[in-house]
Order: structure tokens, then sequence, then C-alpha cells
């Protein structure tokens, strides 16, 4: 395999944040996804800390190792050998693979009434059924109005059929899971760079980049990424995610494309 995109002494930091125990088909992946040049990238792990916690330190160790690029790999995604080739041949401040969420979407009948015209009937079609809905962990920005009339901020899932698979998407926000990023981002960014802001209550959030998002009704603040996003792309940074790089995300199954639940296996 060439690996000219990536230096004899490559200054790639691989970060996996995780909470002290791997399931053992994740870690013979790992082993086979990262052995063709575990020689040319630096590797560290971290677990009994909140994920957001995790992630800065990740960053600050990356910084700290003069790494050119830190590549977050969670220990619940499924990748191939050529996956981080692949994203650094873009040479792009921020891109990620692209998989899905391993949790289901649960879409009520004002949900569907703000998807997007081609995306409803997919949607609407699943749930009728019964069927699983899993959506690409990739987000837009996303406003709707509660039963009071009030304006909510949130994001919601970027669905199938919204894009052609395989190519190069712009998101509002995208997931840690498997993301490459420029460490010269992170010189830029104020800290923190990963804030879990979600349940705090709104004053607490105050000229914090996540005030005013609600996930739901009553439920403000989001996860550490979607924290990440909001303030990379206050900096002007995009947001891409190639969706021709595809891995999986692990839960009871692997959730695999078109939100396909797949059997487990190394």
């Amino acid at each position: 395999m060439a690996w000219e995109h990536i230096r004899p002494r490559a200054d790639i930091f691989v970060g996996i944040p995780h909470r002290g125990q791997v399931s053992t088909a994740w870690a013979i992946n790992m082993l086979h996804a990262l052995s063709p040049y575990l020689s040319r990238v630096r590797l560290f792990t971290i677990q009994g800390h909140p994920i957001d916690v995790s992630r800065d330190v990740l960053v600050e160790r990356a910084l700290a190792s003069g790494a050119e690029y830190i590549y977050f790999l969670d220990s619940d995604i499924y990748t191939e050998p050529d996956t981080l080739q692949r994203l650094r041949r873009h040479d792009l401040p921020i891109v990620t693979a692209l998989y899905y969420r391993r949790h289901e979407l649960p879409v009520t009948d004002e949900m569907l009434a703000y998807l997007p015209e081609r995306s409803r009937p997919i949607v609407e079609a699943k749930r009728q059924v019964g069927m699983p809905i899993f959506t690409p962990a990739i987000w837009k920005d996303f406003t709707y109005t509660d039963e009071k009339g009030n304006k909510l901020r949130s994001f919601r899932p970027v669905l199938d059929g919204e894009f052609s698979p395989g190519e190069l998407v712009e998101a509002d926000a995208v997931p840690m899971g498997c993301c490459l990023i420029k460490t010269e981002v992170f010189r830029q960014l104020p800290r923190p760079w990963f804030y879990w802001t979600l349940g705090r209550y709104p004053a607490m959030l105050k000229d914090d980049p996540s005030y005013t998002i609600q996930v739901r009704q009553g439920a403000y603040g989001c996860s550490e990424d979607l924290y990440f996003s909001l303030v990379a792309r206050r900096r002007g940074y995009r947001l891409l995610c190639d969706t021709s790089i595809f891995v999986r995300h692990e839960s009871q199954v692997l959730v695999g494309g078109a939100g396909r639940a797949d059997v487990i296996e190394a």
C-alpha cells in the first residue's frame, strides 16, 4: 500500500477516548486498520474522564507532540486500513468519514413537517411499518417553533437523500468518531475546544456558543462535538464529510449504510 500522502515520520496524532473497556471485535478491527502505519503515527488513549475533558487532553497532547494532525477515533467506530490515508489526501482543516448514529431517530409529526420534501416520504414510510430509523451522524442547523410559538434553535441530522453518496458534503456540525483535524485549528480556537453543555440552564450558558440551543423543549445545550462545531464555524472553518469514506458504528449491532443493522464481526 502506498503512503505517499503520509510522510515517513507522519505528524499524525491518533487520539482514542474510551471508558476503560472495548469490545474484542473493535480491538481486532483497530489493529487491522492501523497496523499498516503504526510506525508513522503517534497513538494515545485516555480513559476515566468526561468525554469533553478527554478530547481536550488529547488535543493538548497532540499540540505538545508537534503533530500536524489529530485523528480522533472512537472506540466504537470500525474503520478500514485506507481510512486515514483517504482523509489525509484532502489536506483539509477538518474532515470526517461518514457513519450512522447508533441510536434510532424518534420521528414525531412535528419533525416530519420540517423535513426536506424529498426525505419526508422515506422517513414516513419507515415509521409507518415500524422500521428503525438510523441517520447519518452529520447535522444541519434547525430552527423550529414550539406549541407556544417560541423559536427554538437546534440541530437535525442530514438525511439519506439529501446528498449523493461519494461526495464531499459540508455540514453545520460533525461528529468526532472518525475525524481528522489539523492541529493549527486548535491554536486558533479559544479553550475549551470541547465542552459538554447539554442539560445546563440557559442562565449558565450566557455568552457561550451553545446559548439558546435546545435539543428538545426544555433541554438546553449540546454535546462536545456539536460545541466544537459551533466554535469552529464562528472562526470561519468549514466542516466537511467525505461520504465516500464509510465506517461503521458499534451498538448491539453495527449500524451500517442506509441505517442497515449488520452483524458484528472482525
